[in-house]
């Protein structure tokens, strides 16, 4: 998989020893942002490639710019950009990907080696939410591509919608979500989020950060990255900040009651972790390393253990490779005439499984790790339900798009 962005080369320290930016990916988060999930309707590999290089000349007709444009490390915001990912539907086609290898339908005539992370999303316990309660439930949320724009100018992000009906002959759009931050940068639930995204190993370990986040082609450029995708549902009434959150006897433990700030590990007005043991509100130190003193269970120490210690996943895993950049919407709408809160989650990473996002959701978050499951998502809390989810591939050449996924399409392999 190669490809050549229009920014350059790849992410290197700069004189300060800072890395720069790619936007849409590691640039700040615009206060706006649109996800599209989209099937390809053309039955022809010469058709889908048309269509998807018309979506990323559309966009970049009302003024959209492709992401993976490589930024000074100085430039934390970027008005309009959009990136364009493809999943394993798109290289194996519908109510496959989640058989054996052996199993798949070539969709194009012939079989692909499509990238090694696409596959259905396998995130443990979803099946006890009613989205995802079975395995053609968990395969229906696959789209062929996502196209994630952000913006200052809701107007642009209308306009995003009218580019996609202008293909509808070659797309068919599946899902549309929007959502939009605070200046706060506040969750459904009052936290501030995103307060330990690997910003500080982005400025002091550039090369570290990179490999969390980027894939690399075989002359070591950056080649793109891995978007997990989920929208979940919220709940902020069950975790008010006058009461407990009550927590049912079950998979071996006693019922439980948790503050809001032993639910997430940080005190929702400052943002500052809190100290189990004492209570104390501690200040920040070098990637949040004061994290490791938090409440065991709390979702900050869940998502993120800290230390150098390894835990089991097919072979052994240290605790700092598993790492993942999120950018989170919180998103409000009105579904049966009433309101609902709820969260856009994107996490990029270079290794969905290996050490991204199922790695973490699946052996730290929802095992009993660290003494029992992370309470801001496990089912029994009541607080987040996913509502859909997705893996894609983006590819560094955002502008020329097709053209990676042709070479990616007619790739063969095992």
């Amino acid at each position: 998989m190669t490809g050549s962005a229009r920014g350059g080369r790849t992410t290197r320290p700069g004189p300060t020893g800072r890395s720069e930016v790619w936007s849409g990916v590691d640039s700040a988060p615009g206060p706006e942002a649109l996800v599209l999930q989209l099937d390809v309707v053309a039955g022809a590999l010469d058709a889908c490639l048309a269509v998807i290089g018309d979506l990323a000349d559309g966009l970049r007709e009302i003024g959209v710019r492709p992401g993976f444009e490589r930024l000074p490390g100085d430039e934390s915001i970027v008005d309009g950009t959009s990136l364009i990912g493809a999943s394993v539907r798109l290289f194996k086609g519908e109510w496959t990907a989640w058989r054996d290898d052996s199993d798949h339908s070539p969709r194009w005539g012939h079989d692909v080696a499509c990238p090694p992370s696409l596959r259905t999303m396998q995130a443990k316990r979803d099946d006890e939410f009613p989205a995802f309660a079975t395995e053609p439930d968990r395969v229906g949320h696959e789209t062929d591509l996502c196209v994630v724009v952000e913006s200052h100018d809701r107007a642009v992000l209308d306009a995003v919608h009218d580019v996609v009906a202008r293909l509808e002959a070659g797309l068919r759009l599946r899902r549309s979500h929007r959502g939009t931050r605070d200046a706060d940068g506040r969750d459904p639930f009052g936290f501030r989020d995103e307060i330990s995204n690997l910003q500080h190993l982005r400025e002091h370990d550039p090369t570290r950060y990179r490999g969390h986040v980027f894939t690399t082609d075989p002359s070591g450029e950056v080649d793109g990255s891995y978007l997990a995708f989920r929208q979940y549902r919220a709940r902020p009434e069950r975790l008010p900040a006058d009461g407990p959150l009550h927590l049912p006897a079950g998979r071996g433990l006693p019922a439980r009651s948790l503050s809001a700030e032993q639910v997430m590990g940080r005190c929702r007005a400052s943002g500052l972790v809190v100290e189990a043991d004492t209570g104390r509100l501690l200040h920040p130190e070098p990637d949040e390393a004061q994290g490791s003193r938090a409440f065991p269970v709390a979702h900050l120490r869940k998502a993120n253990p800290r230390g150098h210690g390894t835990t089991p996943f097919g072979a052994d895993v240290r605790v700092r490779d598993a790492r993942i950049l999120r950018r989170s919407y919180p998103y409000t709408r009105t579904v049966d005439g009433r309101a609902e809160a709820g969260m856009l989650f994107l996490a990029f990473q270079a290794d969905i499984q290996g050490r991204g996002f199922e790695f973490i959701h699946n052996e730290w978050l929802m095992s009993d790790f660290n003494g029992a499951p992370d309470p801001l998502l496990a089912p029994e809390s009541g607080l987040v339900e996913p509502l859909t989810g997705c893996y894609y591939f983006i590819p560094r050449d955002q502008a020329g798009v097709a053209g990676v996924v042709h070479r990616l399409l007619t790739e063969r392999g095992a």
